[in-house]
């Protein structure tokens, strides 16, 4: 069983990279359209090909502008360094500094370089690494979300996705409920639910009580049976408390195996 969600997995991360390269070229098509049907000239067909080979040349051109000082007019302050950068890049990306007409520097606070690196590097080249572990991605996913980075908070989420198990499911799910990414916590609390049987007590063991209780009553039938079994005396003390009237109906309710709580 284990093995064959293993190849639905990778099976997944192969299809999403080729999603991923075909919005490229699709926006590629969509930029040169829009730039042939502004022209005076929008019947000729050597404008569709001037107008292609522009913005794959743009494209190309931006991709190599990372890390160098050629054009650059403005400086990133990042983890105890200096990065100089390309407003032009920053804002076709994000309008959170607005379109930084009258800003020369940006302090990214406490991000660390490396995560810096990852963001940037997207920016201009509109690469990610399938294969960065889940604390990167996590920590590029929270960035992305404060800074407006919308289109890479969709390539974090569809990776994480991806690669839900029950070794990671519950610190994803954690992340979706603090970021309040529904997408994404109904992802986790699909899987939770549909390998009940296969999470221990350890795997939940550093949730807090509130969002364990919390997920639980969104997703299992007999909530009470769910928390005994994952012994959490505070998300138990919460359950009583909620249930105060209701208790000794619902101590004596079986669950789907005819077993009492």
């Amino acid at each position: 069983m284990r093995s064959h969600l293993d190849l639905l997995r990778e099976e997944y991360s192969q299809l999403q990279a080729k999603h991923v390269d075909l919005q490229r070229r699709y926006d590629l098509l969509a930029a040169s359209k829009r730039l042939t049907s502004e022209s005076e000239e929008i019947s000729n067909k050597n404008d569709d090909d001037s107008a292609s080979n522009f913005v794959q040349r743009l494209v190309a051109v931006v991709s190599q502008l990372y890390e160098k000082d050629l054009y650059s007019d403005i400086t990133i302050h990042v983890d105890g360094r200096q990065l100089r950068a390309h407003k032009l890049i920053i804002y076709s990306r994000t309008n959170y500094w607005g379109d930084l007409h009258d800003v020369d520097n940006l302090d990214l606070g406490d991000m660390n370089y490396g995560t810096a690196d990852i963001i940037l590097r997207w920016m201009y080249s509109d690469t990610f690494d399938t294969k960065y572990g889940d604390s990167i991605v996590l920590d590029v996913f929270s960035y992305a979300i404060l800074y407006q980075l919308s289109a890479l908070k969709e390539r974090c989420e569809n990776i994480l996705i991806g690669r839900l198990d029950i070794d990671n499911c519950v610190k994803i799910y954690q992340f979706a409920e603090k970021e309040n990414l529904e997408r994404l916590r109904d992802e986790c609390a699909e899987l939770v639910a549909a390998r009940w049987n296969d999470f221990t007590a350890q795997h939940f063991a550093d949730m807090d009580a509130a969002l364990l209780y919390k997920m639980l009553k969104r997703r299992s039938k007999h909530v009470l049976s769910s928390i005994i079994k994952l012994q959490r005396e505070d998300a138990l003390f919460l359950y009583f408390v909620e249930n105060d009237v209701r208790l000794a109906e619902l101590t004596n309710e079986p669950d789907d195996d005819q077993n009492l709580p």
